[in-house]
């Protein structure tokens, strides 16, 4: 049973040895809760019989207590007789809904007195609060979704957070009416992740008169990144069975599904064979690996105790990316070495050559010279001279 909150201030009324009191004003109770509304009367000498108790919701009757009979208005209203012989006319309200709010009044009559006394009853219904949260992309906007639902009276707030920071340009929420006489309300917000909030929390806190504390709903953020797709053997042979690979760079999380399609419609990694076996293909991508490593495929099927392994040798060439460039540098300086040579063999062949034309022309010339000479001493009818002996020739 709710014997209410929000307690104020009591008021007594005395009258000779008769005394009246309302302890609590103001009552407040959760919505199909059962409440206790306090009325309290006192006197040396109690005759039930000339006892008449009345109460009132909004000026209409709900139950009487006259000469020791009972007429109630409805089954979820409730006096007792014993505690009525002990000066107490307090009201049970049972399975209390949200039309149960308003003004409630306690008369109770022992002639000759006479006393009234008025209580505020107030309904609550605590909201029922979801979280949605789409699925984010680093550095582009996302919706964050947060849901009050079926809550009693109509103020709330509802607020954002990253951590402990609250969010900046928050809209007031979209509040809506429920046939029960509850209300919803629904918070967006548009929130666009970075690197640097990427291992946040995000919560929405929630505050309303039904509770004492706010009630807070968090969570981390689900972040997705498209990969790129390369795909080899990019050039298919027919009649050949080839391995095809499907790389996928670039996506987060890891959890994402591949699959191979022929004229739009999926192929199995399992195909049935013409004897009635199956082949089944997996391919697998390494990125980096070393002499230490043992690639091994483990199969596993079920009848059977122990796994098939098949281990991949593991060949390497060049132990690093540096020992390569090294390598690369090293054939570099061979061949401009070789080109160097090579070049300077070219020049000197054709200075050579340069030489021995200009030293051919000269004995051309020569040659040429000694004809000449010749012919004149035919015409003279002398002999020509010899060059040897010192005389000039004419």
């Amino acid at each position: 049973m709710y014997y209410g909150r929000n307690e104020k201030h009591k008021f007594h009324v005395v009258a000779g040895e008769f005394q009246f009191s309302i302890p609590h004003p103001e009552v407040t109770a959760p919505q199909h809760s059962d409440v206790l509304l306090p009325c309290i009367f006192a006197n040396s000498r109690i005759e039930l019989k000339d006892v008449l108790i009345v109460w009132k919701h909004d000026d209409a009757e709900l139950i009487k207590f006259d000469a020791g009979q009972m007429n109630p208005s409805s089954r979820r209203v409730q006096l007792f007789v014993n505690e009525i012989e002990r000066g107490n006319a307090s009201l049970l309200l049972k399975d209390v809904i949200i039309s149960d709010e308003g003004q409630y009044e306690c008369g109770v009559v022992e002639a000759p007195n006479e006393e009234y006394g008025i209580i505020k009853f107030k309904v609550t219904v605590a909201p029922q609060v979801f979280l949605n949260v789409s699925l984010f992309v680093m550095d582009q906007p996302g919706m964050l979704e947060c849901h009050a639902e079926g809550f009693y009276p109509r103020d709330i707030s509802i607020k954002w957070f990253s951590g402990a920071k609250s969010l900046p340009s928050q809209e007031a929420p979209q509040l809506q009416s429920n046939p029960d006489g509850t209300f919803s309300v629904q918070s967006v917000y548009k929130y666009t992740p970075s690197s640097g909030t990427a291992n946040e929390t995000i919560s929405c806190r929630v505050d309303h008169y039904s509770r004492n504390v706010p009630l807070v709903k968090t969570t981390h953020l689900m972040f997705r990144r498209r990969p790129s797709v390369t795909v080899t053997s990019q050039v298919l042979e027919q009649n050949k069975e080839q391995l095809v690979t499907c790389r996928l760079d670039g996506h987060y999380p890891d959890n994402i599904v591949v699959t191979w399609m022929r004229n739009g419609k999926g192929l199995n990694k399992s195909e049935l064979k013409s004897d009635g076996t199956y082949v089944t293909t997996e391919s697998l991508l390494l990125t980096s690996f070393n002499e230490k490593d043992e690639i091994s495929c483990l199969v596993e099927q079920e009848g059977f105790k122990d796994p098939l392994t098949k281990i991949i040798p593991i060949k390497l060439g060049v132990d690093n990316p540096q020992s390569t460039i090294t390598a690369l540098y090293v054939i570099v300086v061979i061949l401009l070495i070789l080109v160097l040579a090579l070049l300077s063999g070219v020049i000197f062949l054709l200075r050579r050559y340069r030489q021995l034309l200009a030293q051919e022309g000269k004995q051309t010339q020569e040659g040429a010279n000694l004809l000449t000479i010749s012919d004149r001493g035919k015409v003279s009818g002398k002999s020509p001279p010899d060059p040897s002996d010192g005389t000039p020739l004419e």
